[in-house]
């Protein structure tokens, strides 16, 4: 939209950076009492699995965050995850 002021940011990249990019259908499931997985759950997951390949990380989230959810609730948001390495 023209009328909304975006900031605009400068983030150095450097080689071994990783880079998460994520929208809220990550964080926003919510478990059988209806606690959401939230940025601490994913942050503690991201940090314990730090040293894992992009691939292998993405797959330990996706499989915790099904594990997180209600099993027969419907998946109401979009999930969409990329992690980069910068080499």
């Amino acid at each position: 939209m023209p009328q909304d002021d975006f900031p605009v940011r400068e983030i150095p990249i450097s080689t071994g950076d990783r880079y998460l990019l994520y929208t809220d259908g990550m964080i926003e499931p919510e478990n059988l009492k209806g606690e959401a997985f939230g940025d601490q759950r994913f942050e503690e997951i991201v940090r314990a699995s730090h040293w894992r390949p992009c691939g292998d990380l993405s797959d330990r989230l996706s499989a915790e965050l099904h594990a997180w959810q209600t099993p027969s609730a419907q998946q109401p948001d979009d999930i969409t995850l990329i992690v980069v390495d910068v080499i």
